[in-house]
């Protein structure tokens, strides 16, 4: 045989000293019958630990929706912080929209036509006609001043 498969094999006390003969415990615990289970609590005891489950279930199930109700109102205050910015906004581009369309109406009233300007065609469309543009008018403030700072939006608890 080789050394190696020498080193393989075990020695004759080796495993002897390894293993344990099933001795006196081994078989007390084969033989040991589980005690029954007696329950020597009063009533009142029993009932006001069941009561006590259940307040805790209850408990549980409050939170939790506490929880997902509280989450809840954050977002919706977050959406609706950022709704109003928006609307701001809106407001603010409409305001300068509309004094934008004022001053263009007050600058360039539009002309009525008339019933000669429907049958007659310019004869040169090259060259501009003989009258100079009116000089440009001033445009009206009609617009109202802006806040320095956006109004209080409302904050989170």
């Amino acid at each position: 045989m080789t050394a190696s498969m020498g080193s393989r094999k075990r020695k004759a006390g080796e495993g002897a000293r390894r293993r344990v003969a099933p001795g006196p415990q081994a078989a007390r615990r084969n033989n040991l019958k589980p005690l029954p289970i007696v329950d020597d609590r009063p009533s009142w005891l029993k009932s006001i630990m069941g009561i006590q489950t259940a307040i805790s279930g209850v408990t549980l199930l409050m939170v939790a929706t506490t929880l997902g109700v509280y989450g809840w109102s954050v977002n919706s205050q977050q959406r609706w912080g950022e709704n109003y910015r928006r609307l701001e906004t809106l407001r603010r581009n409409e305001r300068q929209l509309i004094a934008g369309t004022e001053a263009m109406k007050t600058q360039h009233p539009p002309k009525p036509p008339t019933p000669s300007s429907w049958a007659s065609k310019p004869k040169n469309l090259k060259t501009p006609s003989s009258s100079s543009p009116p000089p440009p008018r001033p445009i009206p403030n009609h617009q109202t001043p802006l806040p320095a700072t956006p109004p209080a939006s409302p904050l989170g608890y």
